[in-house]
């Protein structure tokens, strides 16, 4: 299904397992204003202060990244740290790397050693 020319929401999924206080996120499809709030959705309730997480987003599924898409990795990135917890980008694709790039957060979402 599409909305507009761009795919509906439903081409967006984030898979969340926990073990401990590590927590590994993948994300697959396109992070972008129709799918940013699933990201929310699926990572409510990790930034638990009393379990401070060390949380791995995996990107290496993500195909597109757009502005809100980063606004709600770094509210995700701002949460899980003021839980006391960290946070990890990996395996990022060069489309989605160079939009972190561009915006200057490569290094804040720590996603320097992303290969694709």
């Amino acid at each position: 299904m599409f909305v507009g020319n761009r795919p509906a929401p439903d081409a967006f999924r984030a898979e969340l397992l926990r073990v401990g206080r590590s927590v590994l996120l993948a994300v697959d499809g396109e992070l972008d204003l129709a799918t940013s709030r699933q990201l929310r959705a699926a990572t409510d309730g990790i930034d638990d202060p009393l379990d401070p997480p060390d949380v791995t987003v995996d990107l290496s599924r993500l195909e597109f990244v757009d502005a809100a898409g980063v606004a709600a990795l770094v509210e995700l990135r701002n949460a899980v740290h003021d839980a006391g917890g960290g946070i990890h980008l990996r395996s990022a694709r060069p489309n989605v790397r160079r939009v972190l790039e561009l915006v200057e957060l490569v290094d804040l979402l720590d996603a320097g050693g992303a290969q694709p």
